[in-house]
């Protein structure tokens, strides 16, 4: 599939990462950050629900529905099988945000029907939905200027310094920029 991505006909918006407050500004919760960010800005504060399931918080805005996953990154299939069940939305219908240690801090990629390339959030969903076809946002979180790479456990479960949620806000925001949800 080489569409060029837009909202238009997407249904969910999930953003992975770990719950609980020992985890909210780590790199691992850049697409929890992402949808955070683009709830917010689009619904002008977002009320948040937390599903019966206790799995997922959802909040709605317009035809969209954005969640966030109330379990581990490693476990995020259940959580995102149990929303498209509930809200009756098809995989295809739904894009995943997570954070990419292969893409440089201040870059993101947009990508259908991918295979996990080693993140587990999404080698989890990808597993319990039998499928890998539905968008994906790729947000970079590897620092641009290591000297030696570094293997992303190392870092993901990092805190945030004050630039770096800088440049991932100013990340969002381009998303939202060359695709609107609107």
């Amino acid at each position: 599939m080489n569409e060029k991505f837009n909202f238009t006909d997407i249904r969910l918006i999930a953003g992975l990462g770990n719950p609980g407050d020992a985890y909210t500004e780590t790199f691992h919760n850049a697409g929890m950050q992402f949808v955070s960010y683009a709830a917010d800005r689009n619904t002008k504060n977002a009320q948040w629900k937390k599903h019966s399931s206790g799995l997922f918080v959802y909040a709605k805005y317009d035809t969209r529905i954005f969640i966030t996953p109330l379990v581990f990154m490693n476990e995020s299939g259940s959580a995102i099988l149990r929303a498209l069940s509930f809200f009756k939305i098809p995989p295809k219908k739904m894009v995943v945000a997570h954070d990419d240690a292969d893409i440089y801090m201040g870059n993101y990629k947009i990508d259908y029907n991918r295979s996990a390339a080693g993140h587990r959030g999404i080698l989890d969903i990808i597993r319990v939905l039998g499928t890998q076809s539905f968008w994906r946002i790729r947000i970079g979180i590897r620092n641009p200027i290591e000297e030696k790479r570094k293997k992303a456990l190392s870092f993901v479960l990092s805190k945030e310094t004050d630039a770096d949620a800088r440049t991932l806000k100013k990340v969002f925001s381009s998303i939202l920029e060359e695709a609107p949800l609107t």
